[in-house]
């Protein structure tokens, strides 16, 4: 068995135990003229610490989307213009983190 198929496992048995649709919750993706297109992710508030130019440290939590980036509409390089419905409140996208391995973490920041 070759290394992507395990890494499309793997991702599959997490997004089954732990994303939303496993808790019975939709999540939509929304990007300009075109339809809503219905996806499944895990949901997170991480922490996230911030160090500022004079060197304070800002701290909050910041809402994510851990996804798997080929339930993503075919061609779609994910961008600032994109948006996610989770749990019925609409985030735009502000920084996407791809882990290597066929997922990548959205962070999210209200629309």
């Amino acid at each position: 068995m070759m290394l992507d198929d395990i890494d499309d496992d793997l991702n599959e048995a997490c997004l089954d135990e732990f994303g939303e649709r496993a808790h019975g919750r939709e999540i939509l993706f929304r990007r300009p003229g075109a339809d809503d297109h219905s996806m499944d992710g895990i949901y997170d508030e991480n922490f996230v610490s911030i160090r500022v130019e004079d060197g304070a440290e800002i701290s909050d939590v910041s809402p994510s989307l851990l996804i798997r980036l080929a339930d993503l509409p075919a061609g779609v390089e994910l961008g600032q213009s994109h948006r996610f419905v989770v749990r019925g409140t609409v985030r735009r996208v502000w920084d996407v983190q791809p882990d290597g391995h066929g997922m990548a973490r959205v962070l999210l920041k209200d629309s």
